[in-house]
């Protein structure tokens, strides 16, 4: 399997050792945490195949979840994004497009057209000047196991709703990066992996980043099998039962100006995801991109 070594930085904060491991793309992520032929632990849950296992991560083997991460995950992003995109584009929530006149667009303008007026198509997603401002948006996927795979398809059904809307504007460019930590009961050993999902102003198939954000096997599959191979500091003796907790990243470390904590802190509780169609959870998550866009956290609270 040929793939791009990540950037690793291994810190210690006392007697706590942190491995932290940065990947340019999705595909680079998935083919290093899948390789079979390095390095890894004795557990390898993430290639589990059972029936308990699909499940739980959405997909039954890690070669299933790769085709995702190479071709999307189109049948998924119908079936629950397209029950919030509307609720996103909604005028109250979210400012309308701005639409742009040139001569190359998405589409004609037929009066014009028709009038011979060479500025006569229209895009609602125009080049960015240099005014428009540029978010760093990193989506922690972390999640422990008392939240089920549908659970984690709402939570993230919501959030890329979200983040196609403010894009769709044309009023900002968003750099989206997918990341998740775990750490040992006592936090003697940490690990963190960061995904550059896309750059700002770049288009990423958007089935693509549907299956990073809202996609169970991200976690289950993917960042799993990147737990795996982190065995220096004898990281899966050190973690206890299975993978550890989940964690939270330092936004210092990140130098996130937006920062979606897992789902265990992100402060809606888990009855609504149990009890609620997607459509009820959504504008929980609205709300707390309110927030950050107002330089506070996710849950409302001051940085």
């Amino acid at each position: 399997m040929n793939y791009v070594e990540p950037r690793h930085q291994r810190s210690e904060q006392g007697r706590a050792v942190t491995h932290r491991f940065w990947f340019d793309g999705l595909v680079q992520c998935a083919s290093w945490a899948g390789d079979m032929n390095a390095k890894r632990w004795s557990m390898k849950s993430s290639q589990e195949e059972s029936s308990e296992r699909a499940e739980f991560a959405g997909t039954k083997s890690y070669e299933a979840a790769m085709k995702l991460v190479m071709k999307g995950w189109k049948k998924g992003r119908e079936k629950l994004v397209s029950n919030v995109e509307a609720i996103a584009l909604k005028k109250e929530m979210v400012t309308a497009p701005s639409f742009v006149y040139d001569v190359a667009g998405a589409r004609p303008e037929v009066p014009l057209a028709i009038a011979g007026d060479p500025c006569c198509m229209w895009d609602t997603n125009p080049l960015l000047s240099g005014q428009a401002p540029t978010h760093r948006l990193f989506i922690n996927v972390s999640a422990s196991c008392r939240w089920d795979a549908d659970h984690l398809m709402k939570w993230g059904a919501c959030i890329l709703s979200v983040v196609d809307s403010l894009e769709s504007q044309g009023n900002c460019s968003i750099e989206v990066n997918i990341c998740q930590a775990n750490r040992s009961s006592g936090g003697q050993v940490r690990s963190e992996f960061i995904v550059r999902l896309k750059e700002a102003g770049q288009h990423i198939d958007f089935n693509v980043m549907a299956f990073a954000i809202a996609h169970p096997s991200m976690l289950r599959r993917v960042m799993f099998g990147c737990m795996e191979r982190v065995t220096e500091d004898h990281t899966e003796e050190r973690m206890g039962s299975g993978y550890g907790r989940p964690d939270e990243l330092d936004r210092d470390v990140l130098g996130a100006t937006l920062y979606v904590p897992g789902i265990d802190k992100c402060g809606i509780d888990i009855s609504l995801f149990k009890r609620q169609p997607v459509e009820k959870i959504f504008p929980r998550v609205m709300e707390g991109f309110v927030h950050m866009m107002e330089g506070r956290t996710f849950q409302g609270e001051e940085l």
